[in-house]
């Protein structure tokens, strides 16, 4: 990030950051000027780590600067290009002007914007006395800081450059300039002056309610900062205590080995000694018959070459020599050697291979923040549009991007691609009847097949069939979230990772039809003839489960983006809302023989589907 020195030169021609004669210089809001280089060099790196950068802080003030424009409207590369020239510093020689043309040096203490001249201290106070001169502006030199020299930002349009925002288009509640009104808003007819649209569009009401929303969304960010920056903490602590755990991993290995190593040695030595002594008890046996043998062998050598020996002696040494040999000879020998080997236990290689001590993994998890946070339980709540398409049985469908809708139409065989008032856009035979939609990670959608166990993988641009997954189960039910796909046969819920790998399944419940996976990866699902719902965890542990006499036969059920759930009462003709823990929050009677319910993402509106082809759009009403 582009760092300031401090200015204490009185040089007011150079920019604070690279201390050189501006280039270009651009002044901000806070009225700091700096190289045009300069400034786009501190934009990039202070929004280098922002995945949407809304603006960056003034490398002097420290003040935060808003992005030029609308929000997106221009690249952080191109910001720098869109805050204004300071015309003034380009021009300014930090000398007084009118002393220069008389050859005096002097130091310039202001400027006048009228005259567009810089002039010293003395100047200044004549300038001011001359009645041609009395009423013109003059700016004093301060330290880095130069009044700007055009019009706020909040009376220029941000379409057209350099025009001033003089009308308003009631229609549309925007600010236009003179081209925008003949441009964008010439078939309007609810323009005003600007002046007019404080006491015609904007309200006391108004504005007070939107200071509320802002003060509610100023504290839910604060709470989301406050949060994160306590999950830092938290990691650091857990980084911490892992650091802590494999370093006594390690020191318990460590002393476990020299211990084993200790141990070895001794093995060894023992083994080594005990050889040793054998050895050397053989070796002197076998010392003792040589010693033996030479002694008699001497003599009797002796004795046969001594001249005149008498006959009897040697007859008695060959038989004493011929005794001697015989002896040794029949003496049991046997020639020791040992041999020591130490197998290195297969754990130990094991040990030595290690590829790593412990494995890391990091879980991120991203859950919407509710900005606009309604009491589920007293919010009041619209039917904002009703269709119905005849000949149709609508068991699963699920909102697009941009709030059309799919409808598996089980009964036909087809699904249907409709806006929300019930224009029909496209259909799309299938060789199967559908029961349920999801949209996965990519965008496109899953289609469920259960007599032919299938799931059709279809694009949504083309609404082509891209890919066709074999599943165990007759699928009727299917959602997904993050990487946890959930199944829903008659009596089997199988959890898949994202690319339909099987986790685990359980058959412990009859008549489940339809299932829900919450942002945490929880799965909700229902017994059709128990008239019961449960919710677990990704282990399969039950986290709750929901029954009452006012819920007959559930069919179909979803969750909104903070985990409340929603169950279709098919028999009991209603929906029933619980939190996230179970808790019954309401009950919505406006629904005959609903059979699928899904959320639009990121609003509080949701769709019904009810028996024969009804389908009713509900929304709740902060």
């Amino acid at each position: 990030m582009a760092t300031v020195t401090s200015n204490t030169h009185s040089d007011m021609t150079v920019c604070s950051i690279c201390l050189e004669r501006y280039k270009s210089p651009r002044y901000l809001p806070c009225t700091h000027t700096f190289c045009h280089p300069c400034l786009l060099s501190h934009i990039k790196s202070s929004c280098a780590h922002c995945s949407l950068p809304l603006g960056f802080p003034c490398p002097l003030c420290r003040t935060f600067v808003s992005a030029p424009g609308n929000v997106g409207q221009f690249t952080s590369e191109e910001w720098a290009d869109r805050f204004p020239e300071n015309r003034f510093m380009s021009s300014v020689t930090n000398k007084c002007e009118p002393c220069n043309i008389d050859g005096d040096d002097k130091p310039a203490s202001g400027w006048c914007r009228d005259c567009s001249e810089a002039l010293c201290e003395e100047c200044l106070q004549w300038h001011k006395k001359f009645k041609p001169s009395r009423n013109h502006e003059i700016v004093p030199f301060t330290e880095g800081a130069i009044p700007s020299t055009s019009t706020s930002s909040l009376d220029m349009c941000e379409d057209h450059e350099g025009r001033k925002i003089e009308m308003f288009c009631e229609s549309h509640l925007a600010p236009c300039c003179v081209l925008c009104v003949t441009t964008e808003h010439g078939k309007c007819k609810s323009i005003c002056s600007i002046e007019e649209a404080t006491d015609k569009v904007i309200k006391p009401g108004k504005v007070k309610r939107l200071r509320d929303d802002v003060d509610r969304l100023e504290v839910m960010l604060e709470k989301v900062i406050t949060e994160e920056r306590a999950n830092i903490q938290e990691i650091e602590d857990v980084a911490d205590k892992l650091g802590e755990e494999i370093s006594g991993a390690k020191a318990a290995i460590i002393e476990t080995v020299t211990k084993l190593e200790e141990q070895h040695l001794n093995e060894v030595g023992k083994a080594t000694k005990d050889a040793k002594a054998k050895l050397q008890k053989s070796i002197n046996n076998f010392e003792q018959r040589q010693c033996y043998l030479r002694h008699w062998k001497e003599i009797f050598g002796k004795n046969l070459l001594t001249d005149g020996s008498l006959k009897t002696i040697v007859a008695l040494s060959y038989t004493k020599m011929e005794r001697i040999f015989q002896t040794l000879r029949e003496m049991e020998m046997s020639q020791l050697r040992f041999g020591i080997q130490a197998k290195i236990q297969d754990d130990v290689k094991k040990l030595m291979k290690l590829p790593l001590l412990a494995e890391i993994t990091t879980n991120e998890h991203k859950s919407p923040v509710m900005l606009d946070e309604i009491d589920i339980e007293n919010a009041e709540i619209n039917v904002i549009s009703e269709f119905t398409i005849d000949g149709a049985s609508f068991t699963g469908g699920v909102y697009l991007q941009n709030g059309e809708l799919v409808l598996a139409d089980n009964i036909n065989k087809k699904l249907v691609h409709c806006r929300t008032d019930g224009e029909i856009l496209r259909k799309m035979p299938l060789r199967g009847s559908p029961w349920d939609i999801c949209v996965n990670e990519e965008n496109d959608i899953y289609v469920t097949l259960p007599k032919k166990k299938k799931v059709l993988v279809i694009s949504i641009d083309t609404f082509n069939t891209t890919k066709t997954v074999e599943v165990d189960i007759e699928c009727r039910g299917i959602a997904q979230s993050g990487n946890t796909i959930a199944l829903g046969s008659i009596n089997v819920l199988e959890v898949l990772s994202a690319d339909f790998r099987k986790c685990r399944s359980s058959s412990d419940v009859k008549g489940l039809y339809d299932v829900a996976v919450d942002m945490e990866e929880n799965i909700i699902y229902s017994s059709y003839s128990k008239h019961k719902v449960w919710k677990q965890d990704r282990e399969g542990n039950v986290l709750f489960t929901y029954s009452d006499t006012e819920l007959q036969h559930p069919y179909g059920l979803t969750v909104d983006r903070i985990g409340n759930i929603y169950l279709n009462g098919n028999s009991s003709n209603n929906i029933h809302i619980l939190s996230q823990t179970g808790k019954k929050l309401r009950i919505l009677n406006d629904v005959r023989e609903p059979q699928c319910i899904k959320f639009q993402e990121n609003t509080h509106r949701f769709f019904v589907g009810e028996a024969g082809g009804r389908v009713k759009i509900f929304e709740f009403i902060a």
